[in-house]
């Protein structure tokens, strides 16, 4: 290990002997507590440098090792079965059908959908920033076709969430209010 010259030095500038030898008559030369500690310091610091660590990895245990009991604990799970990957598949699918179905009910989503399909209409909005494309060769007349079916999709879900707005209308004005 390489010594630290900087930082012995530093601590011999504090070394009683030092300290004696520059001012005699200061009486420096006694042991004092802080001289003691100094030179305990420097001692410390010399050994250190002459200590050297022993990091080879020593011998692990078997149940020690987090790679074999991960390994030993994954041979007792089973594998998916063709039954068991179909039977997932149908749940994540479920799960997603779900998801749109309460994204779809949601006024505010209603009401972001409505607003995309009038950028859509001013131009500020892409119809390939909103829809993905399976198309390698995207042509324009593709981009209008589709722009065009997603347009009537929009107005037609801008209708019926009008019609849904007039029966709630109709809703709350028939049913009797408690007094």
């Amino acid at each position: 290990m390489a010594s630290d010259p900087d930082g012995i030095t530093k601590l011999q500038r504090f070394c009683p002997e030092r300290l004696a030898q520059s001012a005699p008559d200061r009486g420096c030369g006694e042991n004092r507590p802080e001289d003691d500690s100094i030179a305990n310091a420097l001692a410390t610091a010399k050994a250190a440098e002459q200590v050297e660590l022993d990091l080879t990895p020593g011998k692990l245990e078997k149940d020690s090792d987090p790679v074999l009991v991960y390994f030993r604990d994954m041979r007792t799970v089973s594998l998916l079965t063709r039954k068991g990957e179909v039977a997932i598949a149908k749940r994540i699918e479920r799960g997603q059908v779900l998801v749109l179905k309460t994204l779809s009910r949601s006024p505010i989503v209603l009401k972001d959908l409505l607003a995309t399909g009038e950028e859509l209409r001013q131009g500020t909005l892409s119809i390939k920033e909103i829809v993905r494309f399976d198309h390698d060769e995207l042509t324009e007349e593709k981009i209008k076709n589709k722009t065009r079916q997603v347009l009537r999709i929009i107005d037609e879900i801008d209708r019926l969430y009008q019609v849904a707005i007039k029966q709630v209308a109709k809703l709350v004005e028939c049913t009797p209010r408690s007094k």
